[in-house]
């Protein structure tokens, strides 16, 4: 009986074996190379990218409309809020 190798089995097909190269690689490389990022350094990034999208999103949205499109929407969203029932509390 023969005995078992400990190492995995090398692929015979070539391009197994260099997925699997890689694969080797490529894992090592992200263990050696993975950043660390406290949660205030990602909180504070964030609400930066926040504050320059929200002040100019509305007038960039409408500026390529035209009046009578803008009319349109403005008018189902009206019908669509005012036609709700009031929820009783």
């Amino acid at each position: 009986m023969q005995k078992r190798s400990r190492k995995p089995r090398q692929p015979q097909d070539v391009n197994q074996a260099a997925f699997a190269m890689v694969a080797r690689s490529v894992e090592s490389a992200d263990a050696e190379i993975a950043p660390k990022f406290n949660r205030a350094e990602v909180l504070r990034f964030m609400r930066a990218m926040a504050s320059k999208g929200g002040k100019k999103g509305g007038k960039n949205r409408w500026a390529n409309v035209s009046a009578e499109e803008r009319s349109k929407a403005l008018s189902n969203a009206a019908r669509a809020r005012w036609s709700k029932e009031k929820e009783k509390e």
